[in-house]
């Protein structure tokens, strides 16, 4: 029972520590202001779902080999907002399998700021849209962002890169203030 409590706390601190983090990123930046913007999309989203592991057992994958497969529940908080200029554009920080994630399972590996490794994705309606490619890695993803109320996130994501694939099965909403 103590592990348990003590994972659970380790958790509360990594959740609040992203969450401290993304806010140094939303303080001072103008282009996320909604009254300079249209139709400025921006918040704080918590998502959670699925994500399932298909590993093999080295690279390049041997003949007759015969992938892992594992799944697990995800949580994330990912940051988004439209960008100035760009009407069709969305940026975004902290997508799991892109810039956070097991470090050998996503995008930008060795990436210190969030300048750095850039998450764009193509916004049409409520349509999303995200095709990556770092170094023989890719991510390619696709969902529905609706704005109804409070953005809420949709979205099915695919990681790649040589014997690994992570398949991404998403879904949440704005954090409550």
């Amino acid at each position: 029972m103590k592990r348990l409590q003590n994972k659970k706390g380790i958790w509360l601190v990594v959740l609040f520590s992203i969450s401290g983090f993304l806010g140094l990123y939303s303080c001072d930046d103008s282009s996320t202001d909604p009254d300079k913007e249209g139709t400025a999309i921006s918040g704080l989203l918590y998502v959670s779902g699925n994500q399932i592991t298909k590993r093999y057992s080295d690279w390049p994958i041997p003949e007759n080999d015969v992938a892992s497969v594992y799944t697990m529940r995800v949580g994330f908080l990912v940051k988004i907002h439209s960008i100035r200029g760009e009407e069709n554009s969305i940026r975004m920080y902290g997508l799991e399998g892109v810039d956070v994630g097991k470090r050998e399972n996503y995008l930008y590996p060795d990436c210190k700021h969030p300048d750095d490794c850039e998450i764009v994705g193509m916004f049409v309606g409520e349509d999303l849209e995200i095709e990556i490619t770092n170094n023989d890695r890719s991510y390619q993803a696709e969902g529905k962002i609706y704005q109804t109320y409070d953005p809420y996130l949709e979205m099915t994501a695919v990681f790649n890169y040589q014997n690994v694939t992570v398949h991404y099965e998403v879904e949440g909403g704005l954090l409550s203030e």
